[in-house]
């Protein structure tokens, strides 16, 4: 499991900036930002909300459409997010809940749901905006089984966009540290979990001190749990930043062993 409890000094030349405090000093996450009387309608906080969750909410659209081409998924995203503008999704969306994924997950089923139940009735007919499941409507947020195919879909493809950004701001730093590129890529590709043999057996290949290697390695590795943080801090409130963390691990082992087999 990922331990990820690191400071975290600067963060080189990517966003990674931490939650900043709203009102009454309550830590704003990049979906609290949007729900704020005064970023209501912003398109700029609306832009980075949904293209945070893209990958999560394009798997699960595979996951329930598998027949779909990549063309067709993209075009049903679009239409969702058309459809949650229309119908303002956030306005009841409550943190006590659940989190802000379960959330999502429940639009996202419902979208498709009316969607079927549109075709079914005229096959010809586009979604309109008129949802009548209700994106974001009450009743409120259902909490997905653990092992629903499709939230397993959507926490995956989450937690690699997670990693994927977190692994960006290592190789940014290193770069900027200008450690050549061989170091670079046996690093990151340690930290993927992808890496065979040892610390020492990497060295050699390098052609390094083990030593040197080793202070490197640890370095890159403290900095990728701190930009893991950082990120999951723009997603969930600090006071379930620990326990998103240990999610975060436990599904990208189950990715990682996946990807083995």
């Amino acid at each position: 499991m990922l331990n990820t409890n690191t400071e975290a000094p600067g963060a080189g030349n990517r966003d990674t900036s931490n939650a900043r405090p709203m009102a009454g000093g309550t830590p704003q996450t990049l979906w609290t930002a949007v729900i704020q009387p005064a970023a209501q309608g912003s398109s700029e906080h609306m832009g980075s909300l949904f293209r945070t969750y893209q990958p999560s909410v394009t798997a699960l659209m595979r996951q329930h459409r598998p027949g779909l081409a990549q063309g067709d998924v993209e075009d049903l995203y679009h239409e969702f997010v058309r459809v949650c503008l229309h119908r303002d999704f956030l306005a009841n969306v409550d943190r006590a809940k659940g989190r802000f994924r379960h959330f999502l997950w429940t639009c996202v089923r419902r979208f498709l749901q009316d969607v079927h139940e549109r075709h079914q009735r005229r096959p010809e007919a586009q979604v309109d905006g008129q949802v009548e499941n209700g994106v974001g409507d009450e009743p409120g947020i259902e909490i997905p089984h653990p092992e629903d195919a499709g939230w397993m879909a959507m926490d995956e493809a989450w937690a690699r966009q997670v990693e994927a950004i977190a692994l960006k701001a290592v190789a940014i730093e290193m770069h900027d540290a200008r450690r050549p590129g061989a170091v670079r890529e046996c690093v990151l590709a340690r930290l993927k979990g992808i890496a065979k043999g040892t610390l020492k057996e990497d060295a050699q290949l390098l052609g390094i001190d083990e030593a040197s290697f080793n202070n490197v390695f640890y370095a890159a590795r403290n900095s990728y749990r701190r930009f893991l943080r950082m990120e999951l801090s723009r997603q969930v409130a600090a006071e379930d930043l620990n326990d998103e963390l240990e999610h975060l691990a436990r599904v990208l082992a189950r990715v990682r062993s996946m990807e083995r087999d």
